[in-house]
């Protein structure tokens, strides 16, 4: 298996992971919160959305770029 079929699978798991959580999230609001709630939890206070930057750029930077 080529590094690029690694991180195509990668990323379809990544993706279907969240599609399953936001899912779940909507059939059981009162076990898990929603993905606006979540992300306004995260990215609230200027300190997190600069580390959500950060983290962001670190993953493109690593796993994106070629």
């Amino acid at each position: 298996m080529t590094s690029r079929i690694v991180t195509i699978v990668g990323f379809v798991l990544l993706f279907s992971v969240g599609g399953v959580a936001i899912l779940w999230s909507w059939l059981r609001p009162e076990r898990f919160a929603r993905f606006h709630d979540a992300l306004t939890h995260v990215t609230g206070p200027a300190r997190y959305r600069v580390l959500v930057l950060l983290i962001w750029a670190w993953l493109g930077w690593h796993f994106l770029a070629r």
